[in-house]
């Protein structure tokens, strides 16, 4: 009864357009030119990168077993903290476990602990930057002006995602224990600290959104905005001095001009202006170029957070971008259902998944390889499917997403 309910659930669901296992030409499918051509001939799970169970004589904490394990760089807070100051070292740490259980929440035997103060004790004493406990390790590039020697980010990459495989057979979520050796054992995200960054995407979801005649529209309606309030509290404060000028030889002066006869009735027609007219004029005077310099743009030409550290951990799962390979995107074949014994055990295989080419993109995607700038931080439908795939679970896939939206304060 169980299984037919999980499977009505899924059939209910819409159908998902396509997702994309982590570098499939590089890595995976075949040679780029022909990455299509060799299905279904790959065995997907000699490409496939995944977090595995712990299998036989591993450390039962290992991989998914207890959650996986991830540590900040002690620096990194510190590091990231100039293109943020406001939120400090705990909103940094929030929206990174906020972007985790973007994709932990979605799946029962996925989670992440977070072990960074046990990692900074540990570096404090051997004065290193090495943790045992740590399964994924996030740093800036800053650290490549200390002379290590690891790949960066390039000036246009948010960040990038590294991988250390596992020696030892991959055994899946469902149980199946495949002869494969390229789990994922360690796992490393390098973010842009070069980059500005912002963190309430909700607000800045707003002028996105706006964005419905073209890239362009929001930019030019918000600097056309701040030019004509500024043209017009201009004219209200400049209106005192050319009436003063044109009535300065009208009026007898009681004593003589400090600077010039005009200057000083200027002055005094200044002192003659209601308050609250003039407290409104300045006000809009230097609130319009105000709101587009530290408002507007942070949010328009930053980077949402939250989404690029989830987007990551996608990457770390063994996901890739859908839209850069069209042609190589996977999903359910009509009628599969992943709480079917035949489907669970052993699911990436041609008799349940068929290659998919997409047009137009997977439309809501979190790996989509640019950014969204969605109010939300959540999975589609694509990326829930393709995360019931590559990690199984017989008894209890989900068959709809879930988002999650940690509280923050209004600094």
């Amino acid at each position: 009864m169980h299984a037919k309910l999980i499977a009505s659930v899924l059939a209910a669901a819409p159908r998902v357009r396509g997702w994309v296992l982590h570098s499939p030409c590089s890595n995976g499918y075949a040679a780029q030119a022909s990455c299509e051509e060799s299905w279904p001939r790959v065995d997907l799970y000699n490409v496939a990168k995944l977090w595995s169970l712990p299998s036989g004589g591993a450390p039962l904490s290992d991989g998914l077993a207890a959650g996986i394990t991830y540590a900040l760089h002690p620096q990194f807070c510190h590091q990231m903290l100039p293109q943020h100051r406001e939120m400090g070292y705990r909103g940094y740490v929030q929206a990174v476990a906020t972007a985790l259980d973007t994709w932990a929440i979605n799946h029962k035997r996925i989670h992440f602990e977070d072990v960074s103060e046990a990692c900074w004790q540990e570096w404090e004493g051997r004065q290193g930057a090495a943790c045992g406990n740590a399964e994924l390790f996030l740093t800036t590039d800053i650290r490549m002006h200390e002379g290590m020697q690891l790949r960066y980010p390039e000036e246009r990459y948010a960040a990038i995602s590294e991988y250390e495989a596992d020696h030892v057979p991959t055994v899946l979520t469902s149980g199946t224990t495949l002869q494969q050796r390229n789990g994922i054992r360690r796992s490393e995200v390098v973010l842009n600290s070069q980059l500005c960054w912002y963190l309430d995407a909700a607000f800045c979801h707003r002028f996105h959104a706006s964005d419905g005649g073209g890239e362009w529209y929001a930019v030019v309606f918000v600097c056309s905005l701040s030019f004509v309030l500024g043209c017009l509290c201009c004219l209200c404060l400049l209106r005192p001095v050319c009436t003063a000028t044109a009535a300065c030889h009208d009026e007898p002066l009681a004593r003589p001009p400090v600077v010039s006869a005009r200057c000083d009735a200027a002055v005094r027609n200044f002192a003659r202006l209601p308050l609250p007219s003039l407290l409104v004029a300045n006000y809009c005077l230097a609130a319009a170029p105000v709101f587009y310099v530290f408002v507007f743009l942070p949010c328009w030409d930053c980077y949402d957070f939250t989404a690029t550290v989830a987007h990551e951990a996608g990457h770390i799962l063994g996901f890739d971008h859908p839209d850069e390979f069209p042609r190589l995107n996977l999903r359910a074949k009509a009628g599969v259902h992943l709480g079917a014994p035949e489907t669970c055990r052993r699911p990436l295989t041609p008799a349940n998944i068929e290659l998919e080419e997409i047009r137009g993109g997977a439309t809501g995607s979190l790996m989509l390889s640019m950014t969204q700038h969605r109010a939300r931080t959540c999975l589609s439908k694509d990326d829930l499917q393709g995360l019931n795939f590559l990690y199984p679970s017989c008894d209890d896939p989900l068959g709809r997403g879930n988002a999650l939206q940690a509280p923050r304060r209004i600094p």
